[in-house]
């Protein structure tokens, strides 16, 4: 009931006291309370979390650590996302697009380009289908970086591969034809 109500200090008490009696949250109100704590910039406290239910086998699917390999990216942790993102594989954990896709947001984010790919690769060669956020991510990502040829390719092939666009990524790439003063571009796109 504290995470249902959003109180996040009585639901950092009542877990350590669930832990001290052996019980575990179902996984619904983990993956909320694990939000909240990742929200609320306590990154450090939800790897803890994540850490005691994992050595007690009480973490359920993906989605509860691609929570954290998330929020980790965004405060610029990448190694320790890296790392978690190794030690799932490793406990037998299948990463889902979404896992993949904080791998690559982190990436563009930090500028490393090399590794943006060679993850889509890998991701792809495991059976991984890229989906429109993913490729959004790499779009703006080369335009932020001058590639506006290579940028586009991948608008084309999101096409080819049946991804439809979305409103997110038309306001990217408008707002990259619009830096670039191709208004007939614009007007052909819209």
């Amino acid at each position: 009931m504290a995470i249902n109500v959003g109180n996040l200090l009585d639901g950092l008490l009542i877990f350590e006291l669930m832990l001290r009696y052996d019980y575990h949250p179902t996984e619904p109100t983990l993956n909320k309370f694990i939000l909240m704590l990742c929200d609320a910039g306590m990154v450090s406290n939800a790897c803890l979390v994540f850490s005691l239910l994992l050595r007690r086998s009480y973490i359920y699917s993906v989605y509860c650590y691609n929570l954290i390999l998330w929020a980790l990216y965004k405060t610029g942790q990448s190694y320790t996302a890296l790392q978690l993102f190794y030690l799932m594989k490793k406990k037998g954990f299948v990463h889902n697009v979404c896992s993949y896709t904080a791998l690559i947001y982190g990436f563009c984010r930090e500028g490393l380009q090399d590794n943006v790919f060679q993850w889509l690769d890998f991701m792809q060669s495991n059976g991984c289908k890229p989906n429109v956020i993913m490729y959004t991510i790499i779009v703006k990502f080369l335009f932020d970086n001058g590639k506006f040829e290579e940028a586009m390719d991948f608008v084309n092939k999101m096409e080819r591969e049946g991804c439809n666009l979305d409103l997110f990524t038309y306001n990217v790439i408008l707002r990259e034809l619009f830096h670039r003063d191709r208004l007939d571009d614009i007007s052909e796109l819209i």
